[in-house]
């Protein structure tokens, strides 16, 4: 059981968490007392692979060294094949040319034949690409197509065209079709268009099946609208700045991977932070980092990467990696990806409003912090699979600009430019490998000219001044309360030593490689006399310096018990007394956002909830399915209304973005529009709908807040617990805070809290696997 609470000045509260604390203590019995091996302090937690032991009930016999590897999740590899036909070309802007078309994607490369003398050559060539790799990563890959003028020495590029495998996958049938792709020149926007492209392209996996399209006719076909652009797209779409606001970073993991730093904290005993820190920002196939910061796990950049690509872009998501520079190689410590739709609204008129996001945190996770001088899970901080451990965060902000023209500057690019040129800036560079930017004076010493950048589509990086209207972060004491119930199903190579459980929310809880504490020690003057008592009422503060709340972030380490009829496995004697953990952390006051998506996610589980009760009432009845289905639209009209009448009345607050604002805008006039559907559903105001038809209608309401649910702008991390055999991590589960959050209203109360619930732990040992391939989980029943 897990619950997270944000603490009130209550004395109650306080006289139970010692009755817990007490109970945890007295919970373990007198057979249980001698074990084997140093009990440990807590948090005194390594990332290792643990020994083999002796079993209790046998004669003692060594057991094979258990391997761990950290569970992939649902990132598994998977083989796409992309199909490119590029057909023909025509008004290509230039004399005298051979075009030729050149295909990128990632690191391969094709290219057609050479069309002599003509602006509008004719290819109809196929070109195949087969990758093999998870899909949310390789849809992120860029399709570049450039169409260039050959010569014997070197080429000039006309135009070119880039979109991302993701954007192709989701259209109709895995594929465009007979498309015009519209060529531009990147190193200078002003020019317009160069020229178009039409070509198919299809991306198809494993079981994906392509639906030939009718082709048209030469004399019939409009270029301007057939276009290689998603349906919904403007035909024109204006060049944009996107702006990625990188502010500060706290709570990075202090150990630097290279051998040599390892070695001179050792002997030299140097105690700052081996940690060299910058941030690479990618998107639309382009990069740009900021400058490294030196010797700071919690370093402050206030710079900015900008990006130049036309609105709508074609590419769907921003990824954000930090990294530490290293005297051999930069290691990767952590990555996250921001996807634009979610931060966005494409609708035109007032409803819609260009990417938008913070300045909000961005909570990393990647592989465990260890000592180690090499990670065996460097994956895992590359974005390949799901984070088993915090890692830090990151405070980010981004905005679009679109560029009337495609070159006229605002008020705001050209005080950046002023900025940028009075800064002058030596360390900032734009894209990884760039070599234009290196060197800002002569060797007389007078300023080199800087390459201008305000027409192309390069990369810049630029510092910035925090605006004045960014209020400081107020942070408030969360209590994070679990009580252990069972714990089955262990198998018997890590039963084989003490077993302990360990919960922690971002460094809190995690004592020993967990880092630094950040939130706490950041809070405001004036509250700093408050927050440093106990949360009492206010009239019991006097005896506060009496009492406090410890910090119990892992169980006493046990033995576990052979199963009875099964020897296979093992399992913890909890028995009458439970072992509880709690301890406070800090975080910034944005728990609102956590109860919008709580609320919207229990319409959501109950609409799919009565969905699927019609769907078995239709099995046995003929007149009863369509009855239940109108009270289940009665009733999501009726929740649809709570929602906006809470969210017309939500107070103005200095904390909320222009996010905050725009989504639960978004989230009420959606939900307005969907009660006003089944509203005419129910009145049967244009046709009378069958039950099959009301079934999809409703599946379709549940897409919308599904994706409504998810909220980008991150405030509290996840909460993880491990389960440690012998002091060694062995196995995991990682629940979201907002599922565990407290509040007395109880649409905004996470589904798990305050409930029992049954976490299987994710092993996936490679000495675990069955004949079949499935892997065995650990079974820990808990209550929140």
């Amino acid at each position: 059981m897990f619950g997270l609470k944000l603490k009130k000045r209550k004395k109650k509260a306080e006289k139970g968490l010692i009755l817990a604390n007490k109970a945890a203590e007295d919970g373990h019995s007198e057979a249980e007392a001698p074990r084997e091996g140093p009990s440990p302090q807590e948090g005194d937690l390594l990332y290792d692979n643990a020994s083999a032991a002796p079993v209790p009930s046998a004669a003692p016999k060594r057991r094979s060294k258990l391997l761990t590897k950290i569970h992939d999740g649902e990132v598994r590899s998977q083989n796409y094949q992309i199909a490119i036909t590029i057909i023909e070309a025509r008004q290509l802007v230039g004399e005298n040319m051979d075009p030729v078309v050149i295909i990128e994607i990632g690191d391969e490369k094709r290219q057609s034949a050479v069309k002599e003398a003509t602006n509008s050559p004719f290819y109809n060539e196929y070109f195949v690409f087969d990758f093999t790799g998870p899909q949310v990563h390789l849809f992120d890959k860029i399709i570049k197509i450039s169409v260039c003028h050959h010569k014997l020495i070197g080429s000039t590029l006309i135009g070119s065209f880039r979109v991302d495998l993701g954007t192709v996958y989701n259209q109709p049938g895995h594929q465009f079709c007979d498309r015009w792709a519209l060529l531009t020149d990147p190193g200078d926007i002003r020019t317009g268009t160069k020229g178009y492209l039409k070509c198919n392209i299809s991306v198809t996996g494993k079981g994906d099946i392509l639906k030939a399209n009718p082709k048209t006719s030469d004399a019939e076909e409009q270029i301007e609208k057939n276009l290689l652009i998603p349906q919904g797209f403007p035909s024109e779409r204006p060049w944009a700045r996107f702006y990625v606001r990188l502010y500060k970073a706290e709570g990075l993991p202090r150990m630097n991977s290279s051998i040599m730093a390892n070695v001179t904290k050792a002997f030299v005993g140097d105690s700052k932070d081996l940690v060299d820190p910058f941030v690479e920002v990618s998107f639309a196939g382009q990069m740009g980092r900021t400058t490294v910061k030196k010797s700071c796990a919690d370093p402050v950049w206030h710079e900015q990467v900008v990006f130049k690509e036309m609105f709508p872009p074609l590419c769907r998501r921003v990824k954000i990696q930090v990294w530490d520079e290293g005297s051999m190689n930069d290691v990767a410590l952590a990555t996250h990806f921001i996807d634009l739709k979610k931060i966005s609204n494409e609708q035109d008129g007032d409803k819609g409003f260009l990417p938008t996001f913070g300045p909000a945190w961005i909570n990393l996770y990647g592989s465990p912090r260890n000592h180690s001088l090499m990670d065996d899970h460097q994956e895992l901080n590359e974005g390949f699979g799901e984070g088993v451990a915090f890692r830090g965060r990151i405070l980010v902000e981004i905005a679009v600009e679109i560029l009337s023209g495609g070159a006229q500057e605002s008020k705001f690019s050209k005080a950046l430019k002023d900025l940028k040129s009075s800064s002058k800036d030596k360390d900032t560079k734009s894209s990884k490998g760039s070599s234009k930017d290196k060197g800002d004076v002569t060797d007389d010493g007078k300023p080199q000219q800087a390459p201008d950048k305000t027409h192309s589509t390069e990369v810049e990086v630029e510092a910035f001044d925090a605006p004045p209207e960014i209020i400081p972060e107020r942070y408030e004491d969360f209590l994070l309360f679990g009580a252990f119930f069972e714990a089955t199903m262990i198998d018997r190579k890590i039963g084989d030593k003490p077993i302990s459980f360990e919960v922690s929310v971002g460094n809190f809880g995690n004592l020993i490689d967990g880092g630094s504490h950040h939130g706490s020690r950041k809070k405001s003057a004036e509250l700093a006399e408050e927050d440093a008592l106990p949360l009492l009422q206010e009239g019991e503060r006097d005896a506060a310096h009496e009492v406090a709340i410890p910090m119990v972030s892992s169980t006493h380490p046990e033995r576990p018990l052979v199963t009875e009829g099964n020897r296979n496995y093992n399992y913890l004697p909890f028995e009458a007394k439970k072992p509880c953990v709690y301890f406070i952390s800090s975080w910034g006051d944005q728990t609102f956002r956590l109860h919008w998506s709580n609320m919207l996610e229990k319409m959501a589980d109950l609409l799919e909830e009565s969905i699927e009760e019609v769907k078995e009432l239709i099995k046995i009845s003929e007149e009863a399915p369509e009855e239940k289905m109108k009270l289940v639209l009665d009733d999501f009209i009726t929740q649809s209304s709570a929602f906006i009448s809470e969210a017309e009345k939500n107070p103005k607050m200095s904390n909320q973005t222009t996010l905050d604002k725009k989504r639960l805008t978004l989230c009420w006039q959606e939900l307005e529009a969907m009660a006003k559907k089944a509203k005419g559903i129910l009145q049967q105001q244009k046709k009378k709908l069958s039950v099959d038809e009301m079934i999809r209608e409703a599946q379709h309401f549940v897409e919308k807040i599904r994706f409504l649910v998810d909220e980008p702008q991150h405030t509290i991390p996840d909460v993880f617990l491990w389960l440690l055999s012998n002091n060694k991590r062995v196995a995991y589960a990682r629940m979201a805070s907002r599922d565990l959050l407290y509040s007395p209203v109880r649409e905004q109360r996470g589904k798990h809290c305050g409930t029992i619930k049954t976490h299987f732990l994710r092993v996936s040992l490679r000495c675990f696997r069955l004949k079949d391939g499935k892997a065995l989980f650990l079974r820990v029943t808990l209550r929140s």
